[in-house]
């Protein structure tokens, strides 16, 4: 699966203005204008059109300071070269960059903040950015598909088991000393700390997860569709049981989410849930995004 972070990044570098006050030794144009610097020049093969690139990236800023860093990420970012280049993908700075690399090299593309037709808040306090960027790999479509298949298969696996050892050791009693109640009869127990913030009302959360019966079948996950499952704390887009849980558990952060049928699907069930179902979820809370100030 192709990362949406990069894509989100590489439809935001629509230029029109490809000109930068800043040089640099030994630098070098690409053809749509932007200025960058190879930092390896390690001989190989560019990425050909249609091929999957993967990256790891930094976007800096004038005064040094990093703005994105991929390598905090989970999942490194990717992107395909087009088979087609439309005029929006011709101008694209970041991708310009990446047929100009191999396997194993390093480079920096300067570009104008100016040039970006809707930059992020935090980059408008600096003339240029540098988006310093390292190919991992280069394959074919249809070897990272398979690699990515096995890989999320493994993942799926492993937070199985994880999961499933989580939800039987609190059937078991073992975390009843350090239960934290909730209000309508919701439980929270912490399986593994964190020292993230704890997410807030408003909050956009983004949370990995496995629902349980209380027999322990499981019902439900995240790691179906490859990735973790988003919603906006307090505006009632999950069951009550989420809503009252989540806060409790910090970014980074496992647990056990124990809600009885009323906060959640409650007498009726629903298409996979029957009828007065308590239900417990393991959960780890990936990603908290603040709301935007207006």
């Amino acid at each position: 699966m192709i990362n949406r972070l990069l894509i989100i990044c590489l439809i935001a570098f629509v230029s029109c203005k490809q000109e930068t006050n800043k040089l640099v030794d030994n630098q070098l144009r690409l053809p749509n204008g932007y200025i960058y610097k190879n930092h390896t020049n390690i001989a190989g093969q560019k990425a050909k059109k249609d091929q999957i690139v993967t990256i790891d990236f930094q976007i800096v800023d004038d005064f040094n300071e990093i703005l994105s860093d991929s390598r905090k990420a989970g999942i490194k970012p990717t992107v395909r070269v087009p088979d087609h280049l439309h005029e929006d993908s011709r101008r694209n700075p970041l991708l310009g960059l990446i047929q100009e690399m191999v396997i194993g090299d390093s480079a920096t593309v300067y570009v104008p903040v100016d040039s970006l037709k809707t930059p992020p808040e935090k980059f408008l306090h600096s003339e240029n950015l540098e988006y310093r960027v390292k190919v991992l790999n280069i394959e074919n479509q249809e070897v990272y598909m398979d690699r990515i298949g096995a890989a999320q298969k493994k993942l799926r696996e492993e937070s199985f088991a994880e999961a499933k050892t989580a939800f039987d050791d609190y059937k078991a009693g073992k975390y009843q000393n350090s239960l934290i109640e909730k209000d309508h009869n919701v439980k929270v127990a912490i399986v593994n700390t964190s020292k993230g913030e704890l997410p807030k009302y408003e909050d956009a959360v983004s949370v990995n997860y496995y629902g349980f019966f209380d027999d322990g079948k499981s019902f439900d996950s995240s790691f179906k569709v490859g990735k973790p499952y988003s919603f906006v704390l307090g505006r009632g887009s999950v069951i009550q049981g989420w809503d009252i849980g989540i806060p409790s558990v910090a970014k980074g952060a496992t647990a056990i989410i124990d809600i009885p049928y009323p906060m959640a699907y409650g007498k009726a069930g629903s298409s996979a849930i029957p009828p007065r179902s308590n239900l417990f979820f393991w959960v780890k809370v990936e990603d908290i995004q603040k709301p935007t100030i207006k």
